[in-house]
């Protein structure tokens, strides 16, 4: 959806939702890259490794400037194009980083992909499918620059601090507006949640 999208066109998930839709969006990520998934308890300061040799292309630039190596870790880092403020404000999505995962990450020399999803409905009125926008790897050590301090995410969390970072510092939007890179998968929910 552009700026310019209709609010009808908007579709209201819950927080739980939203969970479930960026673990599917990791996975898609995971595959469109042929990534390996990393289990939460094998150390790796990541969700995938690079299972081959990628070439990364800066803003279209041939040949490729940068190469992430085989057995690479990659944190897969997902967010919507646009988030509500609670009322009818809204502003660019942001994706949350976990301070000290992050820490881990470019201390081996660890990559983000960062991916811009859009939930839609799917065929099913019971189906809730993701429109995965935009996707961007880059070097962790290079988010350094972006990053503010964290923020202390308080008792309700699984993490002691993270970072904020909304998706245009490294995603350009021009190449979200025009829908780049677009996949589609889908997840069942209940109805009336």
């Amino acid at each position: 959806m552009s700026a310019e999208s209709d609010a009808s066109e908007r579709i209201d998930v819950s927080v739980g939702d939203n969970e479930t839709l960026g673990t599917i969006v990791e996975a898609t990520v995971r595959e469109r890259f042929a990534l390996a998934d990393v289990s939460a308890d094998s150390g790796v300061p990541a969700d995938a490794l690079a299972t081959h040799d990628l070439r990364v292309h800066q803003n279209g630039e041939n040949p490729p400037v940068l190469v992430v190596r085989e057995g690479t870790p990659i944190e897969v880092k997902a967010t919507r194009e646009w988030v509500s403020n609670g009322g009818s404000a809204r502003t660019r999505g942001r994706v949350w980083i976990n301070a000290a995962t992050h820490a881990q990450l470019v201390a081996s020399a660890g990559w983000y992909a960062v991916a811009v999803y859009e939930p839609v409905v799917g065929d099913d009125e019971d189906d809730l499918d993701v429109e995965v926008l935009a996707v961007r790897l880059l070097p962790a050590v290079l988010l350094d620059d972006l990053l503010d301090e964290p923020t202390n995410c308080g008792p309700k969390h699984d993490i002691e601090a993270a970072y904020r970072l909304a998706w245009p510092h490294v995603i350009d939007p021009d190449q979200v507006d025009d829908r780049c890179d677009v996949r589609r998968v889908t997840v069942d929910r209940e109805v009336g949640r």
